[in-house]
């Protein structure tokens, strides 16, 4: 018999707390809901989570706390409760630890995020229900990803025309403090609307279609050196390509694939003053591994894991601008194939990014 999963809400047993017990209650999910407390002392209270739940007030310290919360509990999921999110603070929070988010004016969505969490763990077993839940989060996931693309956007173009139209019209009435303010907002305005459009980019890649054929990858990525000689003809770079690769797969998203690992080994060379790239194949235990080098800034193997998170960058975006998602969408097309990617890097001395395709 399976153990109950134990879930720890990081605070005390207010109405908050009442209100998710009674939103588990309803849908049936069978865990034990502890409170414990609102302290770091109550942090230690709890030996064992199998997922946590914690409240984020508006005047809370929301990096400390999630910190704290990871020092105490670094495997275990966290479902973060707050009373209003944008796309910037939602980005932010999954930066730093939450494995999911939820408006405490919409705890039903508590359900199907702790099932899906907590796994075979909760005892829910029923097909029925399963397919139940997926549907409503393909229905909720819908409506975020329409609320993202219309709703987010639509202001952000609004704060951007009509900054641009005061320095246009108005820039004799500004002095230089007001028209820094005003090119800092559009600068900010530019960067949400990037952020928003890699979210979609990887909300719509499940959905897309999945069409494997026989696909010539070293003309792919000749392709694509092409283009970036032709964007950047001001760089010198070595680049190598291997003859005759190939690879069943679906060829528009396998582009993707080698594009973004190409434009990054670009990008991280460029302060190199003979600059090489390499992209090849080899052989590991029978199975075909494709890899693109460079001789670029490299990284710290030790934030390796974090590579391939959305927004997670190993370098200032001050050196290397980026919004922080290629690699994310690179790991999702890999998986999708059915294969695996990672990397193998130095500071200073470049970085090889293997991938298979099975």
């Amino acid at each position: 018999m399976k153990r109950q999963p134990q879930v720890v809400y990081l605070g005390s047993a207010g109405d908050l707390f009442a209100r998710i017990g009674e939103t588990l209650t309803r849908g049936d999910l069978d865990c034990e809901l502890v409170a414990a407390g609102d302290s770091d002392n109550g942090l230690a209270s709890a030996e064992r989570a199998d997922l946590v739940i914690a409240p984020l007030p508006d005047e809370s310290n929301r990096e400390q706390l999630l910190a704290t919360i990871r020092g105490r509990y670094p495997d275990s999921p966290l479902i973060c409760v707050t009373p209003r999110l944008d796309a910037e603070q939602a980005v932010d929070l999954v930066r730093l630890g939450a494995t999911d988010l939820v408006l405490d004016d919409h705890l039903e969505r508590l359900v199907p995020a702790m099932s899906r969490l907590l796994g075979g763990a909760t005892g829910i077993s029923s097909p029925e229900r399963l397919a139940r839940e997926l549907e409503s989060l393909q229905q909720e996931f819908k409506a975020f990803c329409h609320s993202v693309s219309h709703d987010l956007r639509a202001p952000l173009t609004i704060i951007d025309g009509f900054s641009k139209a005061i320095l246009e019209d108005c820039a004799d009435q500004l002095d230089d403090q007001g028209r820094t303010y005003l090119e800092r907002i559009r600068v900010a305005s530019c960067r949400m609307s990037r952020l928003i459009e890699a979210l979609l980019t990887l909300s719509r890649l499940n959905r897309a279609p999945f069409h494997p054929e026989e696909t010539d990858v070293s003309a792919i990525a000749r392709t694509i050196e092409q283009e970036l000689r032709y964007l950047h003809p001001e760089r010198t770079v070595s680049v190598s390509i291997a003859d005759n690769m190939t690879a069943l797969a679906d060829r528009r998203q396998l582009r993707t694939v080698i594009e973004q690992l190409l434009k990054n080994a670009w990008k991280f060379s460029e302060k190199q003053p003979e600059a090489r790239i390499e992209v090849g194949e080899t052989t590991r235990e029978g199975i075909t591994v494709f890899f693109v080098r460079d001789n670029g800034a490299g990284f710290n193997m030790a934030y390796a894991d974090n590579l391939f998170a959305p927004f997670q960058r190993m370098h200032r975006t001050e050196e290397f601008p980026g919004d922080g998602i290629g690699l994310a969408l690179v790991q999702r097309i890999v998986h999708r194939h059915g294969g695996q990617i990672w990397a193998e890097a130095e500071v200073d001395r470049g970085a090889t990014f293997y991938f298979t395709l099975q």
